[in-house]
């Protein structure tokens, strides 16, 4: 049997494992750091998430709804994912990388899932003018691919003239007042900005846009898991048998030796050079 490896498991390992689970005859394992979200505050959410919003307990609420932290200097802040960071802790991932002054060094996640974890859930497409200039030919077959595989919520609007939705959607949660307002305002004078070459619609979310119940949790951590991670197709896969799981191991070289491909990881628990 073929063999593949994946080192990772945020959405670009995602994309691959989806990709190569096609194939029956492949045997694919997934090499992860794979920090997870303290059991205490894991706790927290599934309970709150198998509670009706109007049973939560403010109290229980306010534990995991941790806001973003000040970095040093000019970077972004950290959000917080159920009150925790454990997206951005280094089990050994961040060593030796150096960001210009300024810059945020945050750059690479060790969390099961990675950055996915609290991301913002957009999924708009480059525009087809921009693929064009990279000479790669058309992505729409893979979006769709993976459009296909992951929650979608998105609506049809004048955005779609240059963002095709390219899949099959769920409704988008309604907007807010000033959300509204702003369309409104874009609706009245849309010749005028369009000439400009101004183009208004609304987002494309990697979420259960139907199930969603405005719990506002949505940049903390929402209980109910609306909210796309890549954790859930690698959830899934495992439970499907289609790829094992390798937590727990930081990869440290990869090459290309005459026999094949070797890839080095080190164990964390125990060290071991693998």
């Amino acid at each position: 049997m073929r063999t593949a490896l994946i080192v990772g498991s945020g959405p670009a390992a995602a994309g691959a494992a989806l990709a190569l689970a096609r194939y029956d005859d492949l045997r694919i394992t997934v090499v992860d750091l794979g920090a997870r979200l303290e059991p205490a505050l894991q706790e927290t959410a599934q309970r709150l998430g198998g509670q009706r919003q109007e049973e939560w307990d403010a109290d229980v609420v306010a534990e995991i709804i941790g806001q973003p932290v000040r970095t040093r200097g000019r970077g972004l802040p950290r959000k917080r994912a159920f009150g925790s960071d454990f997206p951005f802790r280094n089990l050994g991932q961040l060593d030796g990388i150096t960001a210009a002054p300024g810059a945020n060094s945050d750059v690479i996640s060790g969390a099961y899932g990675g950055f996915s974890n609290l991301w913002g859930a957009q999924v708009m497409p480059f525009a087809h003018s921009v693929v064009a200039e990279w000479q790669v030919g058309s992505l729409d077959e893979h979006y769709r691919a993976v459009l296909g595989e992951i929650p979608y919520a998105a609506e049809e609007d004048d955005l779609a003239g240059h963002f095709p939705l390219l899949g099959r959607a769920d409704s988008l949660p309604p907007l807010t007042k000033r959300s509204l307002n702003v369309l409104a305002n874009y609706d009245r004078h849309r010749e005028r900005l369009q000439r400009r070459g101004i183009t208004m619609g609304r987002a494309r979310l990697a979420m259960r846009g139907s199930t969603c119940v405005l719990a506002g949790l949505c940049h903390t951590g929402c209980p109910y898991g609306v909210v796309y991670s890549a954790s859930h197709t690698f959830d899934r896969l495992r439970a499907e048998g289609r790829i094992e799981y390798r937590g727990g191991m930081l990869v440290t070289e990869v090459s290309e030796p005459e026999e094949g491909v070797l890839v080095v990881a080190r164990e964390l628990q125990t060290g071991a050079r693998i």
